[in-house]
């Protein structure tokens, strides 16, 4: 995105493909580029990829969990959970209009490939374990 940066993935000094944030003034990757992991992911095995990226620097796209599943996820720059340290928000824990997550009305979000500036994300995963696209939508306040 002309503002937000660029992002996709590449391989760290470890060897592991990880998702990526770099400003458009950026010429060269460097570690600080890496987006964290999802919240709550202790191993340092897992991989993931950038998708998407929007004029306020929101990437999208996927990240394997502790368990090494692939789940769709959303890094906001700046946003930090307590105790320290930015976060990628896996999409099946975000809470919903109707105060559920995805993953209680039996959505398995497992990649998401676009988000707009108004961020609308779109992505791919399973309903009830049948492939299904999603699309979810951010309520605007008066």
């Amino acid at each position: 995105h002309d503002e937000g940066g660029v992002t996709g993935w590449a391989h760290n000094s470890a060897g592991r493909q990880r998702p990526f944030l770099a400003p458009v003034t950026v010429t060269a990757l460097a570690p600080a580029h890496e987006l964290p992991p999802l919240n709550g992911t202790t191993i340092t095995t897992y991989q993931g990829q950038g998708r998407a990226v929007n004029r306020h620097g929101q990437v999208v796209g996927r990240l394997q969990n502790n368990s090494l599943q692939y789940r769709a996820f959303r890094y906001t720059p700046g946003g930090y959970v307590s105790g320290g340290g930015s976060v990628s928000q896996d999409l099946n824990t975000l809470t919903l209009d109707n105060g559920y997550n995805p993953a209680y009305l039996g959505w398995l979000l497992t990649e998401a490939v676009s988000i707009n500036d108004g961020e609308v994300m779109m992505g791919t995963g399973t309903y009830n374990g049948n492939s299904a696209s999603w699309i979810l939508y951010r309520k605007l306040t008066e």
